[in-house]
């Protein structure tokens, strides 16, 4: 995105896909809409659809009541609706998705997103922008999550080995072993911010160059 940002690409659209069938708004679900929001921006979000989908696993009645949820929750998508973002059903195939992207080619509204301002205009690195802000706080709160879940695991195997309850001992190595795993790959996660952007940045600026510039040749031709 901010290879083609450089190279004056805006993006006319971007549409964001929710399953209608899922009951609630899960963690992960939250994590990412917070994280979508913020790396679009307030001024990206007339240029975003909501788009959601699997229509045909749930009762119209089902639908309707998840999709108003979503449309008046201010922690779903209420407020991206009132600056601007719209909500479509994906429900009737390649029909649906066609209006989709007619209203956005209609709409005819470029603009950068945050993202790619902070980055290209603020010179910003990746784990600097609010989308990279959002992920790492996200990642800095599971730590101390697993931290405290390890200082109670160690307090219950002291436990367990002053009363020598072997199977206990056990259990609790194994649960250790998950915390252990689960830490190694947040530490991973936090690194892969740091390191991933100049690589994934020299590729992408290649890949957006080689287009344009048989885009441009077959404009000439």
């Amino acid at each position: 995105m901010n290879a083609a940002y450089n190279h004056e690409v805006l993006l006319t659209g971007i549409v964001y896909l929710h399953r209608i069938l899922d009951v609630r708004m899960a963690g992960s679900a939250m994590k990412n809409l917070r994280m979508f929001k913020k790396l679009c921006g307030e001024d990206g979000l007339p240029s975003v659809v909501l788009a959601t989908t699997f229509w045909g696993n749930v009762s119209l009645q089902e639908g309707q009541q998840r999709e108003h949820q979503l449309k008046t929750r201010d922690d779903f998508w209420n407020v991206m609706i009132r600056k601007g973002s719209r909500v479509f059903r994906q429900d009737k195939g390649a029909n649906s998705a066609f209006n989709i992207i007619q209203y956005l080619v209609k709409k005819g509204r470029k603009t950068p997103l945050d993202i790619q301002k902070q980055m290209v205009d603020e010179k910003m690195s990746l784990d600097q922008t609010a989308a990279g802000r959002e992920v790492q706080a996200e990642l800095v709160a599971q730590r101390k999550e697993y931290e405290e879940r390890l200082q109670a695991l160690y307090k219950d195997m002291a436990e367990a080995l002053a009363k020598k309850d072997q199977d206990h001992q056990e259990e609790l190595k194994k649960y250790k072993k998950e915390i252990d795993r689960k830490m190694k790959r947040h530490e991973e996660d936090m690194k892969l911010i740091k390191s991933y952007e100049d690589d994934l940045r020299k590729r992408i600026e290649e890949e957006v160059y080689q287009r344009l510039k048989r885009r441009r040749r077959c404009v000439v031709m």
